[in-house]
């Protein structure tokens, strides 16, 4: 069996569902049929594959690939002879004794809507998945990064949040809001965009901050835990970060487990400004 001509089925599928209009039947060369009407194959009649849409297919004849069908019905008579799958979405396969179906079929009965959405919802967990997978990369990342850039700024806001874990908790999320609600209000107008951007970045380098303060802290705790003595710097902010993305892969808790994080660094790291700027104001 080709696999080429059954990728280029698939992809005439998701095309079609995709664009969700009206088109014209037309049926290409070389033996393979798409239609979007119904479609009947002669007992003498010999062809590759076929791909109907909103129409039925009916089979006498002789199938060399696949038979694949979308909010419609297939019947096979006896002498049908189907070398490939035969897949239906949303209709009904019928068959006569004597029809012959080499590698198997699919049918799912639902109409074209809840084929739809079985398609949306498909998408929309690659999605959470794909976006699960960044955030675990960056989670691994950024605190290298952080550590590599602005050591002794990490290991002064790791301080912070190991003496004040609750204060830099609380701030952290009234920073965090109180950030959104500025972003949300510079976005209603043309002008305000840009100043939006910048204080989208600026929160991004805040959290990135407090995400390697943090991670920089569980990494000595857990060097303590452990009686290790002498770890260099990478190795402890790298067992922090390993930790944090392990409990955010944990299903339901690993949101809150971000959440708790990140809020903890960004206070941290607001903390840390405010201390900086009163020692500067009483100097």
């Amino acid at each position: 069996m080709s696999y080429l001509r059954r990728y280029k089925l698939v992809l005439a599928i998701l095309f079609i569902l995709c664009i969700s209009v009206p088109a014209v039947a037309s049926p290409l060369t070389e033996g393979n049929i798409i239609s979007f009407s119904d479609v009947n194959v002669k007992p003498d009649e010999h062809v590759k594959s076929i791909l109907v849409v909103g129409g039925n297919a009916n089979i006498a004849g002789y199938v060399g690939d696949e038979v694949v069908v979308i909010n419609g019905n297939v019947f096979l008579s006896s002498t049908a002879n189907i070398k490939g799958h035969v897949i239906v979405l949303g209709g009904k396969i019928s068959a006569e004794d004597g029809a012959v179906v080499r590698e198997g079929y699919f049918q799912y009965g639902g109409g074209f809507f809840a084929i739809s959405s079985l398609l949306t919802a498909g998408l929309i967990v690659t999605i959470i998945w794909f976006a699960q997978f960044i955030v675990t990369v960056a989670l691994l990342i950024v605190p290298i990064l952080t550590i590599w850039l602005r050591q002794s700024l990490i290991g002064e806001i790791s301080q912070i949040v190991k003496d004040h874990k609750i204060k830099t908790l609380f701030l952290g999320i009234l920073g965090i809001i109180a950030g959104l609600v500025i972003i949300a209000i510079f976005s209603l107008s043309v002008i305000g965009i840009p100043m939006a951007l910048v204080l989208v970045f600026l929160m991004l380098v805040v959290m990135a901050l407090g995400l390697g303060a943090i991670c920089s802290s569980i990494g000595d705790n857990i060097s303590s835990y452990l009686n290790v003595k002498g770890q260099k710097k990478y190795l402890g902010i790298l067992s922090g970060s390993l930790l944090i993305a392990l409990l955010f892969n944990i299903p339901l808790i690993g949101l809150l487990v971000l959440c708790l994080v990140v809020s903890v660094g960004f206070g941290g790291v607001l903390l840390k400004l405010f201390t900086k700027k009163v020692t500067a104001d009483n100097s």
